[in-house]
């Protein structure tokens, strides 16, 4: 019984010093897509972190010619700071996404599932609750995909996906 009390002491002692963060992406909403990720921050150096996201990217932005591609999914990442919410980052994460495909001359589509799994760091700058977060990952699919056929043409899948951005959050 006094182990459990320790154990339940333990929790609620840490958890008076958790607070709870909202971020989003303006990029995302920029690339016609949205962004929104809750995150709770432990303060004692873990933040964990769930969202959604999506976006589109035109034939001006997707890698493969002649067409275009949308994705819209769900994150799990889970963040290494240090005592501090300011400076240096670097984490783990997970997304799940749903993936649209379309040849743009035919309009021809097909959606994929994909999961992936990878690394990322950034650097937070705070302005009192206000933060700016630019970061990067790296990310693998965990999945070999093989190339899809679209109006004759071939679509193919990387392996390894790289992903700058920003993301603006505050924290409660």
């Amino acid at each position: 019984m006094k182990s459990i009390f320790r154990f339940l002491l333990l929790i609620i002692t840490q958890l008076s010093y958790a607070s709870v963060e909202l971020e989003v992406d303006p990029l995302a909403y920029g690339l016609s897509g949205h962004s929104i990720h809750f995150l709770y921050d432990t303060d004692s150096g873990i933040r964990f972190d769930i969202g959604t996201f999506g976006l589109v990217l035109d034939e001006d932005l997707e890698t493969n010619e002649s067409f275009k591609s949308s994705l819209k999914g769900v994150g799990l990442k889970v963040d290494f700071y240090g005592k501090e919410l300011r400076g240096l980052f670097a984490g783990v994460q997970y997304d799940k996404m749903n993936i649209t495909i379309t040849e743009i001359d035919s309009e021809e589509s097909k959606e994929v599932s994909d999961d992936f799994i990878g690394m990322r760091v950034g650097y937070n700058i705070l302005f009192g609750n206000f933060y700016i977060s630019p970061w990067v990952s790296i990310s693998q699919r965990l999945k070999k995909r093989e190339d899809i056929v679209l109006n004759n043409r071939n679509y193919r899948f990387e392996g390894t996906t790289v992903f700058p951005t920003i993301h603006l959050g505050w924290k409660f």
